[in-house]
């Protein structure tokens, strides 16, 4: 059976033609922060289920693990992050990705409105001062999702790049 990211009706066949690279973010910031919009979903709906099965099918392919690039050590060291992902792709590094034009961009796609005011507001990466993980609440509700999510971003945090910075 094809693999299919939780549904049985989709393959994801297509992602082995590309250069699969995976974003992760600590998951109790996460759930919490998309609580405050739609305080009734499941962890499916988030994806980390999915981004598992796709990380492990992608491993299984190329026989390592693709490259892994965590939010939070990328804000913490922005040039050794980019550096290290250049090297993983095949990529030369510049300086010139360190920072940008404020504004919306053609490619923030549908969501940029309701999610990417900071990042519209920015010119460059900056550490963010965010309450340490241990005082970020989430809905009675979602405690048992937050520990599924966790186990799934521990699983991939092992394979980040530069995540001793």
């Amino acid at each position: 059976m094809a693999t299919t990211c939780g549904r049985r009706d989709w393959s994801i066949r297509w992602t082995d033609q590309l250069l699969n690279c995976f974003l992760i973010r600590e998951p109790r910031r996460i759930i919490a922060s998309y609580a405050r919009v739609r305080p009734q979903f499941a962890i499916e709906e988030l994806g980390f289920p999915q981004q598992w099965e796709l990380f492990q099918r992608v491993t299984d392919r190329l026989g390592e693990a693709p490259p892994v690039v965590d939010s939070a050590t990328t804000l913490r060291n922005p040039e050794a992050v980019l550096r290290a992902f250049c090297t993983r792709v095949g990529i030369p590094f510049s300086s010139e990705m360190l920072h940008w034009p404020a504004g919306r961009r053609e490619s923030d796609g549908v969501w940029a409105p309701h999610w990417y005011a900071a990042v519209e507001a920015s010119t460059g990466f900056q550490a963010v001062s965010e309450a340490p993980l241990s005082e970020i609440k989430v809905p009675a509700g979602c405690e048992r999702m937050c520990e599924q999510a966790e186990e799934i971003y521990a699983r991939l945090f092992a394979h980040a790049l530069a995540r001793e910075v």
